[in-house]
């Protein structure tokens, strides 16, 4: 993730800069929930930042809605928080692209928007970059020279470090969604309450401290000038 961070803030450009960012802020949100990296994941009107709760529904194949709760730790609060500015920072210094304003306008308010975003190809009408959702392909394109793997792996290592921390087996099943039909927290039939879960913020906590994230800051591309997308990462974000 330090490397990570390194290869955002040595990008050519603002552009560049705003893309990379968002790949990490996407791969610290997986990290520190066990979410499915599907794509567009993580809606705002999901997210709240003040009470420290995500409600997520990442299995979109199922037939039958099965929301849950997983619990926000500081250090994740603490990042979507600045990435959140870092949105209404870019859209100050390009107010002329009213379609990337309107979006992170609703963004801002917390209406049916992702939160992590890629600046995408330009819009013919008027010739200007366009925000898009983050597949998990975009985060496996980008970051294959750092980590050649599936971003599921995010999954299967959250899992093990939850096991390690010893977080019982029925708790973490409940926060990454292992959990059997009508069991979720806000099912009927869940074993687990939303004091349990929330107890399991800390141990996200603890998995931000192993990974470094909690001293890495989301810094701003220090050239405000809008210099234009490169096209390597033009090509990333369309795959």
């Amino acid at each position: 993730m330090k490397e990570m961070r390194v290869w955002a803030d040595q990008s050519i450009n603002e552009e560049d800069h705003f893309n990379r960012t968002s790949i990490f802020v996407w791969f610290v949100f997986c990290l520190l929930t066990g979410v499915r990296p599907n794509n567009g994941l993580g809606k705002t009107y999901n997210i709240d930042l003040e009470m420290g709760w995500l409600v997520i529904n990442d299995k979109p194949v199922k037939k039958v809605k099965s929301d849950r709760l997983i619990p926000l730790c500081p250090t994740l609060v603490k990042h979507l928080a600045v990435y959140r500015d870092y949105l209404i920072d870019y859209q100050a210094k390009h107010q002329s692209n009213h379609v990337i304003s309107a979006t992170i306008d609703d963004i801002r308010l917390g209406n049916d928007e992702a939160l992590l975003k890629l600046l995408s190809e330009r819009a013919p009408t008027f010739n200007a970059p366009i925000l898009k959702d983050i597949k998990r392909g975009d985060a496996y394109h980008m970051t294959k020279h750092i980590i050649d793997a599936n971003p599921y792996w995010t999954r299967h290592f959250v899992r093990t470090q939850l096991e390690k921390l010893g977080v019982s087996l029925s708790l973490i099943n409940t926060v990454i969604g292992h959990e059997k039909a009508r069991q979720e927290v806000l099912g009927r039939c869940s074993s687990s309450s939303k004091a349990d879960i929330k107890r399991v913020a800390s141990a996200f906590e603890q998995i931000a401290e192993q990974l470094g994230l909690t001293d890495l800051k989301i810094n701003h591309y220090p050239n405000s000038n809008h210099v234009g997308i490169s096209p390597a990462e033009v090509d990333h974000a369309n795959r």
